[in-house]
């Protein structure tokens, strides 16, 4: 999957390293936000049908779609005591990025270098 070049231009314009992770556990996110106050957890949540689907339309992807309900079962949703925002996947992977990027900037922990906030 490729993101268009307008978002690739939004993310590169922005400083601010971003860690991909998936189906950290409780252990695991404190263990990464150890002594990070900025750490913010991106959640990206979908339902049965839409992972299901996505997972179906993969050539090549490590994981059977056999273990989809095992790992779901097993996921742990950020708690309210955890920095985290969550974004739905049924849009677009560039409508995801822009998602996060402005939840990022309206709750203050992340700013657009040259307009200080996203437009």
């Amino acid at each position: 999957m490729t993101l268009s070049g307008d978002t690739q231009a939004l993310i590169t314009a922005w400083s601010a390293p971003v860690l991909v992770m998936m189906g950290v556990t409780g252990s695991g996110k404190s263990t990464v936000g150890e002594g990070l106050p900025e750490v913010t957890f991106v959640f990206l949540e979908g339902d049965t049908e839409t992972l299901s689907a996505r997972l179906a339309g993969r050539r090549g992807h490590f994981m059977p779609s056999s273990l989809l309900a095992s790992q779901l079962d097993a996921l742990e949703p950020p708690s309210a005591d955890e920095r985290a925002i969550t974004v739905p996947i049924e849009r677009s992977v560039d409508h995801q990025v822009v998602n996060i990027l402005r939840q990022l900037t309206e709750s203050g922990r992340l700013q657009d270098p040259q307009r200080g906030a996203l437009s």
